[in-house]
């Protein structure tokens, strides 16, 4: 089918018929040539890009938001991090173009990934998840605990062999969170 047409208006009021350029919507003579929107036109296309390749996939759904939270502001602190290097091995933060003085490429993205990982530092502390991870915690010690103390009365057991019993446990839940049992 090919590339959609211009649609500017002309002059004498009617609509360009010239084809817009490849991930554009508008043709050379209306401004598709342009850097500002040459740049949409690739951040559109490496869009359209990435979203059918994520069609293809089989993706699995998030089960800890709070860890793909803070994964995702990891990588974003990260990305800030590679960036600054970048910045800082630049000889010059501005350069002369055709259009006149720019500022380099790096320094804008570094300053957006600084941006996007303050937001999502600001957005993860709003959000308190880290009291919300602990009463988490808790509520399922409490749940352990509960079914511990049930199966232990329901075994017949001792009184003597039941606290025995639950002092293996708690032995052994203290080697599982210090990370010496895997």
């Amino acid at each position: 089918m090919g590339q959609p047409l211009c649609g500017a208006r002309t002059r004498v009021g009617g609509t360009c018929t010239y084809r817009a350029m490849y991930g554009q919507r508008r043709c050379r003579r209306h401004g598709g040539s342009t850097p500002v929107v040459k740049a949409a036109a690739a951040r559109r296309l490496a869009q359209a890009k990435a979203a059918k390749t994520i069609m293809g996939m089989e993706l699995e759904p998030v089960t800890d938001p709070i860890a793909a939270l803070q994964t995702r502001a990891g990588e974003t602190l990260a990305l800030k991090a590679v960036l600054l290097q970048r910045v800082a091995d630049l000889s010059e933060l501005r350069y002369e173009g055709r259009a006149g003085e720019a500022v380099r490429g790096e320094l804008q993205a570094y300053e957006h990934a600084a941006e996007r990982a303050g937001r999502l530092l600001n957005d993860l502390a709003r959000l308190g998840l880290d009291s919300r991870r602990v009463q988490l915690e808790e509520a399922q010690v409490a749940i352990l605990v509960a079914v511990v103390g049930r199966a232990l009365a329901a075994s017949g057991l001792s009184e003597e062999q039941t606290i025995t019993v639950r002092s293996a446990i708690a032995t052994e839940l203290r080697l599982v969170e210090g990370g010496k049992v895997a």
